[in-house]
């Protein structure tokens, strides 16, 4: 366990070094993610051929900003044409796209690039604290566990929808099936 916690520590310190590769990533993704229709996931599958000349460590810290830069280059169109490229961006138009009519655009990219950037931070921060504490609980489970989780998530649902379980249950068990889907 300690050894996993050296790792990503080293991996952190070693995060600046790593420049060269973070920076085109960030451009990249900036550009790509605003095509309309062109996913995170797409521009990671193209540009995967690239990483294999790398070593570990430094490709995934090229996929990783790549990813992230791709997710913010979204809502790019959304704020300046209305046209949410991705379904990550589908909200965005909505608070972003008036202020662009207004003449205020620049400020509803920069708010949109701000607010990526912070809860990434803070999403990442979480993950790093949360980490260990998680792979050891994970750890303990097994299936049978495994399965008394989901179907407390599923009643947490349902019990959420408070003015109805049963119609929370079937819009629970109506999404389960969609997310089985491909």
């Amino acid at each position: 366990m300690d050894h996993d916690l050296v790792f990503f520590g080293e991996l952190f310190l070693r995060t600046f070094s790593y420049w060269w590769v973070i920076i085109p990533a960030i451009f990249i993704g900036l550009i790509v993610g605003a095509l309309p229709g062109f996913s995170a996931a797409n521009t990671i599958i193209i540009l995967l051929p690239l990483t294999l000349a790398m070593a570990p460590e430094v490709g995934l810290t090229f996929m990783v900003a790549l990813y992230a830069s791709s997710r913010m280059g979204a809502g790019i169109p959304a704020i300046l044409f209305n046209i949410p490229g991705t379904a990550g961006a589908a909200a965005t138009p909505l608070d972003g796209y008036p202020m662009t009519k207004k003449g205020r655009g620049q400020q509803a990219l920069t708010m949109s690039f701000v607010a990526s950037i912070a809860g990434g931070l803070f999403t990442t921060i979480i993950a790093l604290v949360a980490l260990p504490w998680l792979s050891q609980v994970a750890y303990y489970l097994h299936s049978v566990e495994m399965i008394v989780i989901m179907f407390f998530g599923i009643s947490l649902i349902a019990t959420i929808a408070a003015k109805d379980t049963l119609k929370g249950l079937i819009a629970c068990f109506f999404g389960l099936m969609i997310g089985f889907i491909g």
